[in-house]
């Protein structure tokens, strides 16, 4: 296979490995607010580096932005992130990277312009370049950061696209609050493809590194911690009632037996007259 069609080298910015939370900073996980028991036990996250219960840090997953190769042990906010990071490197943006034709519709010009639509090998910009000979080097390479984007969205009857050839399904638009690009693929199911893969490299973008942590939750995390708390706290009941009731049983256990053999003893001595 020629260089010519290796598939683009996508890496996304690296992440310093997590400092972790030590041992005695919390006393229950960061995820549900169980408490750490000698039958409950801590588990790092490796992504955020803090404190969980077992049953918050179930997952193992491959963290491509870190240099480990080997899935590693997550909670379920970072397992959630990193498959997508890694859907993200693996599946969506390599044929983005590549680059694909399209036209951008600019409403100061009466034709569209042919451009090659690409997104950096970081995906965090997208980039268009113009195929036409431009005097101006500036119009014919610009780009957009994805973290100043405010709408990405289908394009509409609204916005001022003249004559699109392909139609208006297969447009987009992309908006900071600087400028907006107009950008028509090559048709509708190319259209898709770059609507889903610049939302995913966004939200890949703009999610909690792993060494900031998330250890409180989000927003919506929040909402039914408490549940999950309180189902946590009930199934921690439950273990210590179980073993409670063990540990009766075994005394009784070794109380009847010693009863047994007090028992026995004394039969023995009356037997052979030992107590005289």
């Amino acid at each position: 296979m020629s260089d010519s069609t290796a598939a683009p080298i996508v890496t996304l910015r690296r992440q310093p490995p997590p400092q972790w939370q030590p041992d005695e900073a919390r006393d229950s996980c960061n995820g549900c607010g169980v408490k750490f028991s000698f039958f409950n036990r801590r588990h790092h996250c490796r992504r955020d580096g803090q404190l969980y219960c077992g049953d918050c840090s179930r997952d193992e997953v491959t963290l491509v932005r870190q240099a480990n190769s080997e899935p590693q042990r997550v909670c379920k906010a970072c397992a959630t992130i990193a498959r997508k990071e890694e859907k993200l490197v693996r599946e969506v943006a390599p044929s983005l990277v590549s680059g694909q034709l399209c036209y951008v519709h600019a409403p100061s010009k009466s034709e569209a312009t042919p451009a090659i639509l690409s997104l950096s090998s970081d995906c965090e910009r997208v980039t268009w370049r113009s195929t036409q000979l431009v005097q101006n080097q500036a119009a014919h390479f610009q780009s957009m950061e994805l973290s100043g984007l405010l709408e990405i969205r289908p394009a509409t009857a609204d916005d001022p696209i003249r004559r699109p050839f392909t139609g208006l399904d297969a447009c987009l638009v992309l908006r900071t609050s600087a400028s907006t690009l107009q950008v028509e693929a090559t048709d509708r199911a190319a259209c898709e493809q770059w609507l889903s893969g610049i939302r995913l490299a966004k939200e890949v973008l703009l999610s909690p590194s792993g060494s900031s942590g998330h250890g409180e939750g989000s927003a919506t995390a929040t909402t039914s911690m408490d549940e999950a708390a309180r189902a946590a706290e009930e199934r921690l009941r439950e273990a210590e009632r179980n073993e409670a009731e063990f540990l009766r049983r075994q005394q009784e256990r070794r109380e009847r037996e010693q009863e047994r053999r007090e028992q026995t003893r004394t039969n023995i001595r009356e037997k052979y007259g030992l107590n005289k």
